[in-house]
Parts: structure tokens; sequence; C-alpha cells
């Protein structure tokens, strides 16, 4: 994983997204999806990811007696590359 792209020859393969509602906290949530990212990545033949900025979306609702309460989905994308080494 890669918060800037690398110094090193690398060749961008695709983007990937993925979110996750799992976890208990956002932080847990996040590292699902980052988890879900790098399997994406090397379903491609990537060996990195350059992330992009985390988000949040409605993931949907959980109903409370007769009210939807909804809950977020943390989201992360990123660039999905082959570096050369």
């Amino acid at each position: 994983m890669y918060v800037e792209p690398p110094e090193t020859p690398y060749e961008v393969i695709g983007l990937v997204n993925a979110s996750s509602g799992n976890g208990w906290t956002d932080q847990q949530s996040i590292d699902y999806a980052v988890d879900e990212l790098r399997n994406q990545a090397a379903a491609v033949g990537a060996n990195g990811v350059i992330l992009g900025q985390p988000g949040s979306k409605v993931g949907g609702f959980v109903m409370s007696g007769n009210i939807a309460i909804p809950y977020d989905e943390q989201t992360v994308s990123g660039s999905a590359i082959y570096v050369s080494r």
C-alpha cells in the first residue's frame, strides 16, 4: 500500500474500489475495505495500490421500533499498480 506514488518505476493497471460496513469502529471498517482493495488489486496482477482518500456512504438502515436509523459504510479507492523491482 502506498499513500504516494513510489519512486521506483510502476505501471497503473486499473482502479479499485471497496466499501465495508463491517467492524465496530470506522477504523475497523476501513481496515476491512483496504483488505478488499488488496484482494482486488492482486486479482488483476498488481503488486501495490496507491490509496485514494477514504470516505463514507450510507450503507443501509437498521430498524429500531418504527424508526429507520441509517448506518455508514466506509469506502476506499485507489490505483492498482505493478511496481518494477
